[in-house]
């Protein structure tokens, strides 16, 4: 019962602390807790309250219990013990404590610190005991992990879950003991007689549980966890020793057992990273000759003799040998190592499908995508060796063979996003300059047009084209001579990329913003800044294209695209663009500007009335998150938060653009505005009070500076001289008088729309009392009757309808056959009444005799009546 083990343990401890003056201390113990092999019982539903504590004391005892006994003997009774407890083998009474309440106070006793600790010493007849406890430990410690029951980012000293089991090192214990099999050799020979055989199964069983714990408690981890030790060089030379024995065998077990250990070591490497002895233990080098021995060879080391192949097991070695490349190839030591090796030169072999022949299609689908995300890890670590080895030409060799012969739309994204990724790496300059002499420029060029020919363009081809243009933004900066050659490519891809989003196809895809932000970047380096691109652009109406893509887009994109827009404004040969540019509902740039700005408030909550106007003078451009930052943080004086504010907003774009067509380019304006007079009269009433505070823009910024310049004089504990001060209070002043100013503008402007709305509605009440409409309702009316009295479909529609309603209602009726009912009309007699007319009504004789005369009668069809 469960009421009995506190009085269990009392027992226990006292003959433990005077077990010297009792020297059948061990059988007695053993004999008194092995009937507590099964669940203790519940007798009352307070034990349920108290068992859990009750049950941790209980392993706790069974854990010192471990550690003292010296016989393999009573270790053995005591894990038998244990087991029982947190598997329940046998069957137990239904009030028994749960296991799930066992195997909770299991791990936040003192056991599994014993068992780690007792893993590095035992002796090999008990070690398969103590490896299958560890196990069990670590699937109930997985089990809580899937469930989420338990945080860890950050996981504490003592926790449960199998944690303290890694704190004490217990990986370096297992893969020290990986081939702790008493007198078993790595024989390299089939065992000939049934002891050799018993070995070797001995030997296959304890990698299978040591792989089968290494890896539980690998999952358990963070990577990069600093309150786990990590396993030493010795553990990892042990570890190279099993592997290269194995690899160096051919029956299946030993494959098997091969790729377990290559599995491990990829979560080793995830784990841990650079903290493992990968180099030192001899690991790496491995690592680096299997992952491109079938391309390179390995000559002169011992994987030459391992006659690696393309069976389903050589296959998963190798992806998983590039998996471990790329998660310690920031060791600086390896990645000479990998150039010793010529690892670049396999990858790019292994993408190339003339020289991946050896593999069967999948296994080559497989290990291509697998070669391309290793090629974007190691790469950057490498640049020169990637060109040394032709890497840019053979890439763009294989984008040429999939675009020409059979055009595979996955294949060509992920060579794309490789790409992308190479081209992005710090250290580029060597691969951008061998991309210009592979002609990859043209190339791109050619693949994204034609991208943009294809019937249908779906998300992957709209990926593509953001790759694309990622590469090509970035190979082409500050290229003059490359943009001046390929300056009516960029501008024909470009213009005809915006008629495809504007003029978008109901079989098209969705288009994602990502592409836009990518595009926008393109545009900015090869037809903003390129001054033979841009008038060829603007002549093609490429202006007006960017102005309705920024009218349709979102925010993120509006603001991006406001940024290319003010550089292609900037010497003011698109102003007659901007200015005659009209939205969906007609208003033009000024409207549009003002839009986004209101939009931009609206996000980050700046204070304004429910018109647009000031509500606080002291922050008239500042946002809540703005205000916060500079009144409530501390570290903000580090550095100016309204100039950080300014980083991600389109209100500095928007007065640039404003500033533009007032100040810089008046005379261009004007110019344009003697012809179209647009420009100004096409803004919407609500948005004209928003142009004062578009107009004082930058001073009301530099307000908001100058007070962050004297709040950080303040907080550094800095005095201004008196002038200085003076100048600063001046200026912060300033600030306020021109939000009055602007606030009193507004107000002014919201007046004189009121006064003009109030004329209109004056102006039009007025129109309706002039107009009397009585006779015309009359003349409506009468029009209507004589309609609806004169046209034959409507009569006989009408008459119809009658007769329907009459027989319906007779239906209802219970009639029996002797009795009349009185009818309003005669039975089947069509008669209609007609204002002021005069109607002959003739016999079905002569209506016969007239072929041209149609017979009016309730007995014909309904089609008869409205075929006119």
């Amino acid at each position: 019962m469960i009421d009995d083990i506190p009085s269990i343990v009392e027992i226990v401890e006292h003959f433990s602390r005077n077990r010297t003056s009792c020297p059948e201390f061990s059988d007695f113990v053993c004999d008194l807790i092995c009937p507590s092999m099964n669940p203790p019982v519940i007798q009352k539903n307070s034990d349920l309250m108290r068992s859990k504590k009750i049950m941790k004391d209980y392993f706790t005892l069974l854990g010192e219990l471990l550690a003292t006994f010296e016989n393999d003997y009573h270790q053995n009774r005591v894990l038998d013990v244990i087991e029982c407890l947190i598997s329940r083998r046998k069957l137990a009474d239904v009030a028994a404590v749960k296991v799930s309440i066992c195997q909770e106070a299991m791990e936040d006793s003192e056991l599994p610190y014993v068992v780690a600790v007792l893993m590095e010493t035992v002796s090999y007849d008990l070690y398969f005991r103590y490896l299958d406890l560890a196990v069990q430990i670590i699937l109930v410690s997985l089990k809580s992990v899937l469930l989420n029951e338990y945080p860890f980012e950050i996981p504490p000293l003592r926790t449960i879950l199998g944690y303290v089991m890694l704190q004490c090192n217990v990986l370096h214990s297992a893969l020290c003991r990986l081939n702790f099999c008493g007198s078993y050799s790595l024989a390299r020979e089939l065992p000939k007689n049934s002891v050799e055989e018993s070995l070797l199964n001995e030997y296959y069983t304890l990698l299978e549980k040591s792989s089968y714990l290494i890896w539980g408690l690998l999952s358990i981890i963070c990577k990069c966890d600093a309150q786990v030790p990590c396993p030493g060089e010795d553990a990892l030379v042990n570890l190279r020793i099993v592997f290269e024995s194995e690899c160096t065998k051919k029956c299946q077990k030993a494959l098997d057992a091969r790729n377990n250990l290559a599995g491990l070591m990829v979560k080793l490497c995830f784990a841990f990273g650079d903290k493992l002895a990968m180099l030192e233990s001899g690991l790496g080098m491995d690592i680096a000759v299997i992952s491109v021995a079938t391309e390179i060879g390995a000559q002169g080391t011992w994987v030459e003799a391992c006659h690696l192949g393309t069976k389903k097991e050589d296959f998963m070695l190798k992806k998983l040998m590039l998996l471990c490349c790329c998660l310690i190839n920031s060791n600086k030591k390896f990645v000479e190592t990998t150039k010793s090796f010529k690892v670049i030169d396999g990858i790019l072999r292994l993408i190339d499908p003339k020289e991946a022949s050896r593999w069967i299609p999948t296994q080559y689908i497989d290990l291509f995508y697998t070669a391309l995300r290793a090629l974007s890890e190691l790469v950057p670590a490498q640049p020169e060796v990637y060109v040394l080895n032709k890497g840019n030409a053979r890439l763009l060799s294989v984008m040429k063979l999939f675009m020409d012969k059979h055009f595979d739309r996955d294949a060509l994204l992920e060579l794309l996003k490789t790409f992308s990724t190479i081209v992005l790496c710090e250290k580029n300059e060597c691969i951008i300059t061998d991309i210009l002499e592979q002609n990859g420029v043209e190339f791109l060029l050619e693949l994204c047009t034609y991208i943009l020919n294809l019937e249908v363009i779906k998300l992957e081809d709209q990926e593509k084209l953001c790759r694309i243009f990622i590469v090509l933004e970035r190979t082409l900066r500050n290229q003059r001579k490359m943009l001046s050659e390929h300056s009516d490519s960029c501008v024909s891809i470009s213009v005809a990329l915006l008629k495809r989003v504007l003029n978008n196809l109901n079989y098209d895809s969705k288009w994602n913003p990502r592409i836009f932000i990518s595009f926008g970047a393109f545009m900015w380096e090869t037809i903003a800044w390129c001054p033979s691109s841009l008038p060829d652009f603007t002549e093609k109406g490429g202006i007006y294209l960017i102005l309705d893509l920024i009218e349709m887009s979102t925010f993120p994109v509006q603001m991006f695209l406001l940024g290319v827009l003010v550089d292609m404004a900037d010497d003011g040969k698109c102003i007659s663009s901007l200015m005659t540019w009209r939205g969906k509902e007609g208003y033009g740039i000024v409207d549009l500007l003002i839009a986004i700005w209101r939009k931009e408030e609206e996000i980050n909550k700046v204070h304004r009335t429910k018109d647009g106007v000031i509500e606080d003078i002291e922050m008239p451009l500042m946002t809540e998150e703005q205000w916060y930052v500079t009144h409530q943080i501390k570290g903000s004086h580090n550095y100016s938060p309204s100039i950080a504010e300014m980083m991600c907003s389109a209100r500095p774009k928007i007065y640039a653009l404003f500033k533009f067509l007032h100040e810089r380019h008046a005379a261009l304006r004007n110019m344009s505005e003697s012809f179209y007079e647009l420009y100004l009269k096409n803004v919407r009433p609500s948005y004209q009070v928003y142009i004062p505070l578009i107009d004082h823009y930058l001073m009301l910024k530099m307000g908001e500076v100058w007070f962050e310049v004297l709040r950080d004089t303040s907080i550094n504990g800095i005095l201004p001289t008196a002038y200085d001060g003076e100048v600063m209070g001046t200026l912060i002043d300033e600030r306020n008088i021109w939000s009055a100013r602007i606030k009193t503008m507004q107000e002014e402007i919201m007046l004189i729309q009121r006064k003009n709305n109030a004329d209109k509605e004056g102006e039009l009440y007025e129109l309706l009392k002039s107009n009397r409409l009585s006779t015309s309702l009359e003349a409506l009316a009468e029009l209507d009757y004589i309609a609806r009295t004169s046209s034959r479909k409507f009569q006989l529609q009408k008459k119809r309808k009658q007769i329907n309603d009459v027989e319906n209602s007779l239906k209802i009726l219970s009639i029996t056959p002797d009795q009349n009912i009185h009818r309003t009309f005669m039975y089947k007699t069509n008669a209609t009444c007609f204002c002021g007319s005069y109607v002959k009504i003739k016999s079905e004789k002569e209506v016969y005799e007239h072929d041209d005369i149609t017979i009016v009668s309730s007995d014909l069809p309904e089609e008869n009546y409205f075929d006119e």
